[in-house]
């Protein structure tokens, strides 16, 4: 953090100079113009003009030599995306690999609004075309809370019907639940520099932007449960003669009983995210203390002692791990729906100016 020093400049106005390696990076020159946002914090935010910001625009170079092994490209280009870079040229002084290629065609198709622009031998040129401000932030998250749900349902349904093919549904709406967190993700890091761009997706407070990215962060990690579910269950197909039996029956019942209360306790926490019900969010969170841990364990013990083969048990048992941790993601965005609410005065707390009170009783 660097401070500079504030001085008058005639009777009534008060100045500050810009840093000089800002000015670079934004393409500030002088006679160029820049707004001035109030925030409710009080302080200020300095944002050139468009005009000035799309004459820096700037191409992110990235050397496919020093990607030597598998993966590495791959979220090279993810993490640019992310840090909302909009254009990234792939470049080899050796001629662009088939792995290169390949990689790099795969994982442009899981990023929301990248293509690639031009491909020669040497060079790969990637952009992302999106306008971000089309994405509300609320309107995302409530999209990605309904595929991971989507998931985890399937995926316990599955479960119950020994129904294979519905599992693999469940597994193929993995890939979109990445493509979403990977843009809520983008959006939510724009926002940290770009306030304009913040207010414009919903992100109005600097708080409300931390809030994004824990809720995508959560919902994100409950659909990659929903896939480990949905696998687990793919791996029983063949083990259709213990489930069907009268202990296999009673256990995937219990299974799905506890998934059930699961499913509550997610509908809840995101709900009270945007109500502000501290109630709601409070009664999710005791549930899955006094519930869900408890049934969890019930289950986990219960295993070993009804006869079925070891193959079957530690399935079944990955799933019931995978519906309790599913449980503790939507007990924390509860939470978060609980700190949220507190942000403004509410029935359950409200803000007292002591100083205030003080100074009128000395009167």
């Amino acid at each position: 953090m660097e401070a500079r020093k504030v001085q008058r400049v005639g009777r009534s106005t008060l100045s500050v100079s810009l840093p000089n390696e800002w000015a670079k990076i934004v393409g500030l020159k002088p006679g160029d113009q820049i707004t001035f946002i109030e925030n409710k914090d009080g302080t200020l935010t300095l944002q050139p003009l468009a005009s000035t910001l799309e004459a820096a625009q700037v191409e992110y170079i990235i050397n496919a030599d020093m990607c030597t092994e598998p993966g590495i490209l791959e979220r090279v280009i993810v993490g640019n995306y992310l840090n909302g870079r909009d254009t990234m040229r792939i470049v080899s002084s050796r001629g662009i690999s088939a792995a290169h290629i390949e990689e790099t065609r795969r994982i442009v198709r899981r990023l929301l609004g990248m293509g690639i622009i031009e491909e020669t031998p040497n060079q790969i040129l990637i952009q992302c075309s999106i306008d971000i401000t089309k994405f509300p932030v609320n309107s995302l998250v409530r999209r990605l809370y309904i595929i991971a749900s989507t998931m985890f349902k399937e995926a316990l349904t599955a479960l119950e019907q020994l129904n294979i093919p519905l599992a693999k549904q469940a597994l193929s709406r993995e890939e979109e639940a990445d493509m979403l967190y990977w843009l809520l993700t983008r959006l939510v890091f724009i926002s940290q520099s770009d306030r304009k761009t913040a207010v414009k997706i919903g992100l109005e407070e600097p708080l409300h932007i931390l809030g994004a990215r824990a809720v995508g962060l959560l919902l994100e990690r409950s659909a990659d449960w929903g896939e480990t579910i949905a696998k687990n269950v793919i791996e029983l197909e063949n083990a259709k003669s213990e489930l069907e039996a009268e202990t296999g029956k009673k256990i995937v019942g219990k299974i799905v009983e506890l998934g059930k209360i699961v499913n509550e306790i997610c509908y809840n926490g995101i709900q009270s995210l945007y109500s502000g019900d501290i109630l709601t969010a409070s009664r999710s969170i005791e549930l899955y203390k006094r519930k869900v841990e408890t049934m969890e364990e019930e289950i986990v013990n219960e295993l070993p002692l009804l006869g079925l083969s070891a193959y079957v048990c530690q399935r079944l048992r990955t799933i019931t791990w995978g519906a309790k941790r599913t449980a503790e993601l939507g007990a924390e965005i509860a939470q978060i729906a609980i700190n949220r609410s507190l942000e403004v005065n509410s029935k359950y707390c409200e803000a007292h100016i002591i100083k205030e009170e003080a100074t009128k009783s000395e009167n």
